[in-house]
């Protein structure tokens, strides 16, 4: 699954509670969880989980294509190998 869809398959709960019409303090706090994003404003960036990079991700594993040459050369990702 890609990084992208997976945090926004989180998001959908928190996002569906701020805008309801819930008592005021739930929906304070999925803002706050959610965060600039939620209120329109600010942009969230999918990247590299290790070193934020934003170009060059390889999805599967939310690395950026540099990390994951790094580490999959070490052996650190199982079934992964050098053809």
């Amino acid at each position: 699954m890609h990084c992208n869809k997976l945090l926004a398959a989180e998001e959908k709960p928190l996002h569906y509670v701020a805008h309801s019409r819930l008592p005021a303090e739930p929906r304070i706090n999925s803002l706050l969880r959610l965060g600039l994003r939620a209120l329109g404003g600010g942009k969230k960036a999918f990247g590299c989980v290790d070193t934020k990079r934003s170009r060059g991700v390889v999805g599967l594993f939310c690395l950026s294509r540099i990390r994951f040459r790094e580490v999959s050369l070490g052996g650190g990702l199982p079934g992964v190998k050098k053809i």
